[in-house]
């Protein structure tokens, strides 16, 4: 299964959405803001990354570009 992960600084669609992906047996991890998802992007490889466009410290856009 596949590897995933969830940015969002909404606990409500963390929730939601890993608990729905755990159920089909993906490995899920999650963070709430822009530091963290690069932290996490520079350590670990994710074959899905769900990403909100509006966090607290960040976009969605400044992480993809630092992420490529």
């Amino acid at each position: 299964m596949a590897k995933i992960l969830i940015v969002d600084d909404d606990p409500g669609i963390i929730s939601g959405v890993s608990s729905i992906l755990e159920m089909e047996k993906h490995t899920v991890e999650t963070c709430n803001n822009g530091k963290d998802a690069c932290i996490l992007l520079e350590t670990y490889a994710y074959e899905l990354i769900i990403l909100d466009w509006q966090l607290p410290d960040s976009t969605g856009i400044e992480i993809l570009k630092k992420y490529r």
